[in-house]
């Protein structure tokens, strides 16, 4: 139905509100009334067809309804919302609410606590730390401040205690709003002046350096005196700003610091750290991490070992295993290759090892950093002749099929045919990349694969897939496969069913019915609405009877597949005649016209 009313464009009238009605002494342009009138007719368009696509029975229960929304709202409530206790949608329906200005935040709070209620009913665990945390997380932007203070607070608070902060929050917000502009204004100038530094837009010379100062013999521009001459003055104005908003005693000890940017860092080492100590602050510093070129690896190492520190210290456990492989996917982007390395690696590795190789690794790169560009141009040449493969722009002959030959009496266009002959000599230089880069014995096997294709396959098929079984790929392996259009579903739910028998290689456990709802996710497009007819049944399904349905339906996609093919071959031939027998008829009435004129001959 919603694919209907989307289709003939009356959707709109469920979404948007009605045009509001001019008032008494009010002028209304044409534009709006026609706009209003539009929505009036489609509302009830919109109606109709709702009420058309029902039962007799619902039909008389509903049909007194007077507009298109109200309608659709009363049964939301009562189909929609009956299928969403289910448990697929209410595990994401909590994490995907979303707070908004505009509504009351306790009217919103109250209906996350429906939300939640369901998740006992469902035996679901879910720690109430984490339920306030994500709610507070939720609040609406304007709440910010807010949101920040009670991040900040040292002792916890649960759910009852929660409602009640902003219960009391809101009602202030209330009476705030009701006071006078001049009231208000008040209020704004009482604002921090920390707050009030990135409002007027001098925050950037704690985040940005000062413009460097020109060389000796260096002629600078205007511009770039003028910037440097600028941060200056920001900064000097920033540190004002800073020294401004302390006590007496904070003044004195921090009025000697000269610029904005050492003083921020200061106060930050003394408040802020201590502040983030918290519980709610160190569970997201570590995932949040990123390591970025331009900083030595074994620095921002450390930083994390630190960051670590305080999870023993709070008590919250995590698997070495899963921060060791953390930690590698953070590694800066030029460290890919080593990335690469230490993931394709059979054993496993811990934190001080960890820390060993990346020490090692960087003091190899300082040492080739230091040799003469001749000799970074030798080691450049001595890279894998895969990789210069991809350099030369030929691998794609290995992804891409090769372009199809012309029919029997087809005409090929010339692009067309050069297009194949390009491809059939870049597929012959990548195959000889890849077997030069072999050993004799490995080239006395693969020597006679035709195609480069062929021979990435059998090599893949042979190494890559062994070294895939280690646990670092196959954990994220499953999740991250994707469903496309274009190939068999059955096929693809074949592959995906291959690559779990290897989790239980591994003795890596994973509940059947995350799996069968991970699976129904990945289906591609196309197959939307088949997904969501899963997604809403009452009952569960194990892999086995998902696998029954998805051949099924495919199969039956095949049989419309070809049934519209021949109705189509039929329609084409019918309006062939059609066309055809118009032409006829034109050209009959056309010899009329040029023998007799416009008026017909008259029988005597």
């Amino acid at each position: 139905m919603h694919f209907l009313l989307v289709t003939v464009k009356v959707y709109y009238v469920i979404v948007n509100p009605r045009p509001p009605e001019p008032g008494e002494n009010e002028e209304e342009s044409v534009a709006k009334t026609r706009e209003r009138l539009r929505w009036d007719q489609d509302d009830e368009i919109c109606r109709g067809h709702i009420l058309n696509g029902m039962s007799n029975t619902l039909f008389d229960a509903y049909h007194t309804v007077k507009t298109a929304k109200e309608l659709w709202n009363q049964l939301e409530r009562r189909y929609i919302t009956e299928d969403a206790t289910s448990k697929r949608f209410i595990v994401s329906k909590f994490f995907d609410y979303k707070m908004v200005d505009g509504r009351s935040v306790m009217e919103q709070f109250n209906e996350i606590k429906s939300i939640l209620h369901p998740y006992s009913q469902h035996k679901l665990a879910l720690d109430e730390f984490i339920v306030v945390t994500s709610i507070i997380d939720k609040l609406p932007p304007s709440w910010k401040n807010f949101r920040n203070n009670l991040k900040h607070r040292k002792e916890d608070i649960n759910l009852d205690e929660l409602g009640t902060h902003l219960r009391i929050e809101e009602d202030l917000r209330k009476e705030e709003k009701s006071k006078s502009e001049g009231e208000d204004e008040e209020a704004k100038r009482e604002e921090s002046h920390i707050e009030g530094n990135w409002k007027m837009k001098v925050y950037y010379v704690i985040v940005n350096p000062r413009p460097p100062e020109p060389g000796e013999n260096e002629e600078e521009s205007v511009a770039k005196t003028r910037e440097r001459l600028r941060w200056d003055q920001d900064d000097e104005i920033c540190r004002g700003h800073i020294l401004n908003g302390m006590s007496n005693t904070l003044f004195d000890a921090y009025h000697t610091v000269k610029t904005a940017k050492e003083l921020w860092n200061q106060l930050e080492r003394r408040y802020i750290t201590e502040d983030a100590t918290s519980k709610r602050f160190i569970v997201s510093k570590f995932f949040d991490y990123k390591m970025v070129d331009g900083r030595s690896v074994m620095e921002q190492f450390n930083e994390i070992k630190s960051i670590l520190d305080r999870y023993s210290q709070h008590k919250l456990a995590l698997d070495e295993f899963i921060v060791v492989t953390s930690i590698i996917d953070k590694l800066p982007p030029s460290w890919k290759n080593f990335r690469n390395n230490l993931k394709h690696r059979k054993e496993d590795i811990n934190l001080d090892e960890l820390g060993t190789h990346l020490r090692i690794e960087e003091d190899l790169r300082k040492e080739e950093k230091s040799k003469s560009e001749g000799e970074d141009e030798e080691a450049k040449r001595e890279e894998s002749h895969i990789e210069g493969n991809w350099k030369m722009k030929v691998y794609y002959v290995i992804v891409n099929p090769r372009p199809p030959e012309p029919g029997e009496n087809e005409e090929e266009s010339v692009a067309k045919t050069r297009e194949r002959l390009r491809w059939d000599q870049d597929d012959e230089i990548c195959r000889g990349h890849i077997l030069n880069g072999m050993s004799n014995t490995l080239f006395d096997a693969y020597h006679t694969v035709k195609t480069a294709k062929e021979l990435w396959n059998q090599l893949e098929r042979r190494y890559i897939t062994e070294d895939a079984t280690s646990k670092r790929f196959i954990v994220s392996k499953f999740f991250d496969y994707k469903m496309v259009d274009g190939r068999s579903v059955m096929e693809q739910f074949n592959e995906i069913k291959s690559i779990l028998d290897r989790y239980s290689q591994h003795k890596l456990a994973l509940d059947e019915f995350i799996v069968v709802t991970s699976i129904i996710d990945k289906l591609p497009p196309s197959w939307k609405n088949f997904r969501n007819n899963l997604k809403h049944r009452k009952e569960d399904i194990n892999l086995d009877e998902l696998g029954t349905h998805l051949r099924i339906e495919e199969d039956l996609r095949k049989e419309e597949k070809s049934k519209s093919e021949g109705e189509d071959e039929e329609a084409k031939r019918e309006e062939s005649h059609i066309e055809g027998n118009w032409k006829s008829y034109a050209r009959t009435v056309a010899a009329g016209w040029f023998q007799f004129g416009p008026d017909p001959p008259v029988e005597s």
